[in-house]
């Protein structure tokens, strides 16, 4: 048991005659530990509803970030791999299998290969892609120094299969990168995601410079 001060408040030992704090001498006699155990259970009230308001907040910005995320589609396997997306960005190398195995190109260690191989990493899955094999017809096959490259179902299914995880990304891109727990707010997630949709246009340009390059010089190799 304790004494509590009727004019501070200072809870103080029984056996003093005045509060030690401010010298007044009336008092009540309080139960100490109900009081604390009184001041706990508030604390932990407390606590409990500021868990909840922040997940209500967290609940409502997790809906805010959905959208469509150009960068994610155009360029994912830079966007994954910057955001920390590992399993997002483990298709890598179908991607690559995709592009060799649907390449128009003629040498198998060509420089037109290895120009298939750089935009295989940074210019997937974008339908300029699905474009340029279409052109080449589907049943294509090239003879350049009596090495033959063959344009196979499989090669196309890879494309396709690619062409739709990147669609999956674009849908689901903010959503993944809202999950690392890299952003403090849904603003803050937004001006990330224009920074980087400006530099996965930039990206998706040397691509498409890149593939042209390759295409000019695969009609180069067949028409000698």
């Amino acid at each position: 048991m304790s004494k509590q001060c009727n004019k501070c408040d200072h809870l103080y030992d029984q056996g003093l005659e005045q509060c030690p704090e401010c010298g007044h001498s009336g008092c009540i006699v309080v139960d100490s530990h109900a009081k604390v155990d009184s001041v706990e259970v508030e604390a932990e009230h407390a606590r409990e509803g500021e868990t909840r308001e922040m997940s209500r907040e967290k609940g409502a910005s997790a809906q805010n970030v959905y959208g469509w995320n150009w960068t994610a589609f155009l360029v994912p396997v830079p966007w994954c791999l910057g955001h920390r997306l590992w399993w997002q960005a483990a298709i890598i190398p179908a991607a690559v299998l995709s592009f060799v195995l649907a390449s128009c190109s003629g040498y198998s260690a060509s420089t037109i290969l290895k120009l298939e191989f750089v935009v295989s990493l940074f210019h997937i899955p974008v339908g300029l892609s699905l474009l340029f094999e279409a052109i080449g017809g589907s049943s294509l096959i090239l003879y350049n120094n009596g090495f033959t490259i063959h344009r196979t179902i499989l090669g196309d299914m890879l494309v396709l299969s690619w062409l739709i995880w990147g669609v999956v990304l674009g849908i689901m891109g903010n959503h993944f990168a809202w999950q690392r727990h890299c952003f403090k707010s849904v603003s803050h997630l937004r001006s990330d995601q224009d920074a980087w949709k400006v530099c996965g246009f930039v990206l998706v340009l040397l691509g498409f410079l890149l593939r042209m390059n390759a295409v000019v010089g695969l009609g180069r190799l067949f028409y000698r």
